[in-house]
């Protein structure tokens, strides 16, 4: 669990600025059910190149509820035994900057998983170049408030019912980007919920 003061907060240990690489998560929690392979709650943090097989609910997660900045989630292979109500990556923060990228999941109920925070807009977020099976979509978008600059792009389902799922949520998305990815295998629907207008 990366955690501290995120970037230009002065009252509590400081806690940005980390580089979490080339680790070795397995079987926390039970799979599905609980546990988190790696946790990140600040801001400005590299998470890259690790291994996490059975991370429980989550493999990598990002949810600093008052936003952060600067995540990025790159070049990381992420396994499960079992996809029942698992998510390889987990944005749920608001903030900008954040990057994931060029990630192998496999065995999950979704890939990723890019929320805003509860009450705190995200934006400016790439996903690209991540690849993987996904039982409900490998790349889910939840606005419980907004989302505005997201690109997804140049990402490969394996397998799964969709590449990309708006699964709801009250906040307005803007300037959503859906390119060059390879979903020709989604058995439900390429691009599934409601198509956020513009």
């Amino acid at each position: 669990n990366i955690k501290g003061a995120g970037r230009g907060v002065t009252t509590g240990p400081q806690g940005f600025s980390i580089a979490c690489h080339g680790n070795q998560v397995y079987n926390v929690g039970t799979s599905g059910t609980d546990g988190i392979g790696i946790r990140a709650q600040t801001d400005d943090v590299s998470i890259a190149n690790n291994i996490i097989e059975d991370g429980g609910t989550q493999g990598i997660t990002a949810d600093e509820s008052a936003g952060s900045s600067n995540i990025q989630i790159d070049n990381n292979k992420i396994r499960f035994s079992s996809a029942t109500g698992n998510t390889g990556v987990y944005i749920a923060t608001g903030g900008s900057k954040h990057r994931i990228t060029n990630n192998l999941i496999t065995g999950s109920s979704t890939g990723i998983r890019l929320t805003s925070g509860p009450a705190v807009a995200v934006s400016e977020v790439t996903v690209e170049g991540n690849e993987g099976d996904a039982t409900t979509a490998l790349i889910d978008i939840n606005t419980p408030a907004g989302m505005d600059r997201v690109t997804i792009r140049n990402n490969r389902l394996v397998s799964g019912a969709r590449g990309v799922l708006n699964s709801g949520g009250v906040g307005v998305i803007t300037n959503l980007v859906i390119e060059d990815n390879d979903f020709d295998r989604a058995s439900t629907a390429l691009i599934g919920g409601t198509i956020p207008a513009g």
